[in-house]
């Protein structure tokens, strides 16, 4: 199988290369401009003082008067029938003439600069809308990874090529638009002893925590550990949305064959949860592998960010991998103490329903997060576990490990007591700083 094929599922429609596509544009368009010259007798009244000079260096055209082009409707199987599409496409056979006529001719910047077209007003016609202005810029942004200021510039570039902006360009316009707040909740956490203090806008700007005391500043955010929380449903929604008919294939028609595993549907734990389910639920779920892991705000900074996401399982394998869902951010200077952002983070997926139209059919799909899947160094503060460096750094057993300038965990000559979830539920709370509880 080709390796633009490899992804390809039973029903679905053949991906064309990049390159056929761009070969067959190139065909189109020079079918295109042969049928200009070959027809022209037919379908422009060129008038006298019109000519087109060819010579070995350049086309130039000039004068053609456009009004006159048609006649009529004519047939072409390629653009269609209507004159508009006619002279777009003989429009950029006099751009690309043009085009070549001055830059074919120059040498370098001076050559540029000193050629009367630098100064020449562009009168070409804008084909663009608004809406895909926005949407190209927006792409340009996160492909070139801009910073916001950058994102601004950008905008208020765009807008002084045109007598009036066609775009905003106010940072305070564009944060409400790239930015919207619907959906996202702030919550804040003691830095002394990691207790839950509140939503922000809920508790006043200068708090005292109830536990220990300390004095909270949420106007200095480095002085406070916080973390935002952010529904996942319109995400979810958007890309079932866009694969439903692959979605409605898991959820309703996949059949799974006894000991054969091709993809998550397939294992153990997802074929006795989907049979768990009530009847009325079968086909309303939608399922979810959850992931965090740090990354520094910056390299010279202790200040870390711990991004919170999901990976949807009825997708396919190539959209699933690469369309995360953002769930929630949690930012520290510390090493995190995960209870309390995960604590409210099962809260709102425990609460979060995904209202969907799946084959002209309105559902509405419950949340069900099967897995977590994290590094070495994340998992120990997701499970409320001492770290892997640590004494009893096990996650499977209670090896207690043994301090030689490093912690090693050598072979022991009796077996090893193996985990089980009641000690580990009673260890996970000692292990977490402080052992905190919630102030609420």
């Amino acid at each position: 199988m080709k390796r633009y094929k490899q992804y390809l599922f039973d029903g679905d429609p053949a991906i064309i290369p990049r390159t056929a596509e761009r070969h067959n544009l190139d065909l189109n368009t020079s079918d295109t401009e042969v049928q200009v010259e070959t027809e022209e007798n037919d379908l422009m009244d060129i008038e006298q003082d019109t000519f087109i000079n060819t010579d070995a260096q350049s086309t130039v055209i000039e004068d053609i008067n456009v009004e006159n082009i048609y006649d009529g409707d004519v047939e072409d199987t390629t653009y269609g029938t209507t004159e508009w599409n006619w002279r777009i496409e003989l429009s950029k056979i006099i751009l690309n003439n043009e085009l070549n006529n001055i830059y074919g001719k120059i040498g370098n910047l001076k050559e540029f600069i000193e050629h009367k077209a630098f100064f020449e007003k562009i009168s070409t016609t804008m084909n663009k809308s608004r809406g895909e202005i926005f949407l190209m810029i927006l792409k340009f942004s996160i492909s070139n990874e801009l910073s916001f200021s950058g994102l601004i510039n950008l905008f208020k570039l765009i807008n002084s090529m045109f007598e009036t902006p066609i775009l905003p360009d106010s940072r305070h316009i564009i944060d409400k638009l790239v930015n919207p707040k619907e959906g996202v909740e702030y919550h804040v956490v003691c830095q002394e002893c990691s207790v839950y203090l509140g939503k922000i806008g809920d508790i006043p700007s200068s708090s005292i925590c109830n536990v220990c005391n300390s004095t909270i500043n949420l106007k200095n955010n480095t002085d406070s550990t916080f973390f935002t929380l952010i529904n996942p449903a319109q995400q979810i929604s958007d890309l079932i949305s866009n694969h439903e008919d692959y979605f409605y294939y898991v959820t309703n028609q996949r059949v799974h064959k006894q000991g054969h595993i091709s993809d998550v549907y397939d294992g153990k734990k997802y074929t006795e949860f989907v049979k768990s389910l009530p009847n009325e639920e079968k086909d309303n779920y939608v399922t979810a592998v959850f992931n965090t892991d740090g990354a520094p705000k910056f390299k010279c900074s202790q200040y870390s960010i711990w991004p919170l996401y999901l990976m949807i399982n009825e997708l396919p394998k190539e959209i699933r991998t690469n369309k995360l869902v953002v769930c929630g951010l949690l930012f520290t200077n510390k090493k995190p103490n995960m209870t309390v952002f995960l604590d409210k983070f099962v809260d709102l997926v425990n609460k979060c329903r995904v209202p969907i139209k799946i084959k002209n059919e309105q559902r509405t799909l419950k949340i069900y997060v099967q897995t977590c899947c994290v590094d070495a160094v994340a998992r120990a503060p997701v499970q409320g576990l001492t770290q892997y460096n640590g004494k009893y750094g096990c996650n499977w057993c209670l090896h207690p490990g043994e301090y030689h300038g490093i912690m090693k965990y050598p072979l022991m000559n009796a077996p090893i007591e193996l985990r089980n979830h009641n000690d580990t539920v009673s260890l996970m709370l000692e292990a977490v700083p402080g052992n905190p509880r919630s102030s609420e």
